[in-house]
């Protein structure tokens, strides 16, 4: 990848972090994250609740800060933003044939939709794509973890 490549990767990241509150003071309350991504299997709050039941590998795509600050229990760390988000470092969480949640921080986050993508073209078959994400989650009363002093500690919301 050329300096400048990697330059204008770096923007988009930035302004697909950035933007999304902008857009929500502009009128659009649901938020500019897609409802659905090729290839992917879009879930609700009460499905990815079942899903971590069962067990289904989560994985957070949003900036490490926001993941320390509180996280949906189990998820595992893949910053889109940063470059942790790749094929090897999938692969470590999940074989391209199972089930695994991805999700950022709501619908006013573009970040799950690109990994999603990403995911399927990398020959993923069974991504979900929880766009309402961890806000989704906490907002829904769910047990999240939060940081201590002593470490991580899950708490209802």
């Amino acid at each position: 990848m050329t300096m400048l490549q990697n330059l204008l990767k770096r923007v988009v990241l930035a302004l697909l972090i950035l933007l999304p509150g902008v857009t929500a003071a502009a009128g659009e309350p649901d938020g500019p994250a897609p409802a659905s991504v090729a290839g992917t299997t879009f879930i609700d709050t009460a499905t990815a609740q079942q899903m971590h039941a069962d067990g289904i590998s989560f994985v957070d795509v949003r900036p490490a800060p926001m993941y320390q600050a509180g996280r949906i229990p189990g998820a595992v760390s893949l910053p889109l933003p940063g470059g942790k988000f790749t094929l090897q470092n999938l692969a470590k969480v999940a074989d391209s044939d199972d089930q695994v949640v991805l999700h950022c921080r709501g619908k006013d986050c573009m970040m799950s939709s690109i990994a999603a993508r990403e995911a399927v073209k990398w020959g993923y078959s069974k991504i979900y794509y929880y766009r309402a994400g961890y806000n989704g989650w906490k907002d829904a009363g769910l047990l999240v973890e939060l940081p201590t002093k002593e470490g991580m500690m899950q708490a209802q919301n």
